[in-house]
């Protein structure tokens, strides 16, 4: 089975050390299992990956990006409003990070995609 991880970072935090913990189980006791880690960052992450023989790639997120949902409220605006105003300036970003995702997606040619 073809498992594709995308993680939203590249770091090695709780959940991608949970993360490691589990491909290497899986792959240990699964013969047929073939993970692949997509993550939004180069970091610790891919690097233990790449050690690990696990296949990795970064797929950049914008900036504007990773930053939806933790907007700050700005002058005279409820938090709503700034979110939905951060959201319509990150449109074309969005779009141009999905094809990048569809595209890794498609060479990758998993079973299930892991969020």
């Amino acid at each position: 089975m073809r498992v594709v991880y995308l993680n939203p970072s590249g770091e090695i935090g709780g959940a991608e050390a949970s993360l490691l913990t589990l491909i290497t189980a899986l792959r240990r006791e699964r013969s047929e299992f073939e993970p692949h880690v997509i993550a939004t960052a180069a970091g610790a992450l891919l690097k233990r990956c790449a050690e690990l023989s696990i296949p990795c790639q970064v797929l950049d997120l914008p900036t504007g990006l990773q930053r939806i949902g933790d907007a700050p409220t700005r002058r005279g605006l409820s938090s709503m409003t700034a979110s939905s105003l951060g959201m319509l300036g990150s449109a074309t970003p969005l779009a141009h990070y999905l094809r990048g995702l569809a595209t890794a997606l498609k060479r990758a040619k998993p079973d299930l995609l892991h969020s």
